[in-house]
């Protein structure tokens, strides 16, 4: 019996040694990632690529500027009917099982979530700097008041979440648009205090305080608190870090003193609208509404 026994505690013990598995040698433990100023910021640059990827801002195909404006036909779909799910918003035919509907809600909270995962992970971290702290939290609360405040825009009453857990996540409700506008307000006030006044890259690429005004007065706007947008909007206008760009051949060049801009995935490369809009033959895809250009003579 004891030969027994020694030799079912010998065969656990072998079974759990061959089913641990070490972490792969690439990849860092979420733990692991914001107890380092440098791969905490990697985190961060991720989100920031995938905003450019594959978002609401990311000015290509899925982007709001196209889909919207097929939506409210200022800009014509030319791809034959039924030939992609894009047209159908162009058609006012979009049901709830379009991909591109499907896709920007999914994109959105999954950049949601990333925001929410570096959030956590530095309130958990035992050792960045108060100065890291603060900025990551800014910018990644920033990106997620972003998202949502244009989530409520196109679909109106929308779940909430400013964490990773599953068990919470699980067992979201919709929130009415007042009460999703005050917890975005709540979010960009903290961003404001948190994020510094100059920006860290000369291309503008990672937001600083003001672009978060910007946007904190945009939401007051539209919650008709119009004496609070005007003082944020004067904070802006009052910074030396913009001027105003008479000349609209330069206005939309890089070396223009914009408030942020995403940067493209490969040096050199033009924006996504320049893409989709700019063509030298006869459109195929998209272009602007006849109407609308009319609308300018």
């Amino acid at each position: 019996m004891i030969i027994v026994a020694v030799s079912a505690a010998l065969t656990t013990v072998s079974c759990e040694q061959w089913i641990e598995t070490d972490f792969p040698s690439n990849q860092l433990p979420t733990e692991l990632v914001f107890e380092n100023e440098q791969t905490a910021e990697a985190a961060l640059a991720g989100l920031y690529a995938n905003l450019w990827n594959n978002s609401l801002i990311s000015g290509g195909s899925d982007g709001m500027g196209l889909l919207l404006g097929l939506y409210t036909d200022d800009t014509a779909s030319v791809s034959a009917p039924g030939s992609n799910s894009i047209v159908d918003l162009y058609y006012n035919q979009q049901i709830s099982s379009n991909l591109i509907v499907s896709n920007v809600w999914t994109n959105a909270y999954q950049h949601i979530y990333a925001a929410n995962s570096i959030i956590e992970g530095v309130r958990n971290s035992k050792t960045l700097s108060q100065s890291a702290r603060n900025r990551i939290t800014g910018e990644a609360l920033f990106i997620r008041s972003l998202l949502y405040f244009y989530l409520q825009q196109i679909y109106g009453d929308i779940p909430y979440t400013d964490t990773t857990d599953y068990q919470i996540n699980s067992k979201l409700s919709k929130l009415s648009a007042d009460d999703l506008l005050s917890r975005i307000d709540a979010d960009l006030e903290q961003a404001v205090n948190l994020l510094p006044s100059a920006y860290r890259n000369a291309e503008r690429i990672y937001v600083n305080k003001n672009v978060a005004n910007l946007l904190w007065a945009k939401l007051k706007m539209l919650r008709k608190q119009w004496t609070e947008a005007e003082n944020l909007l004067k904070l802006v206008l009052q910074s030396s870090d913009y001027t105003f760009q008479n000349d609209i051949s330069k206005s939309f060049r890089k070396q223009v003193r914009t408030s942020s801009q995403l940067k493209p995935k490969n040096s050199g490369d033009a924006t996504k609208e320049a893409t989709l809009y700019n063509f030298s033959g006869i459109p195929t895809t998209y272009m602007l509404n006849v109407d609308l250009v009319l609308a300018f003579r």
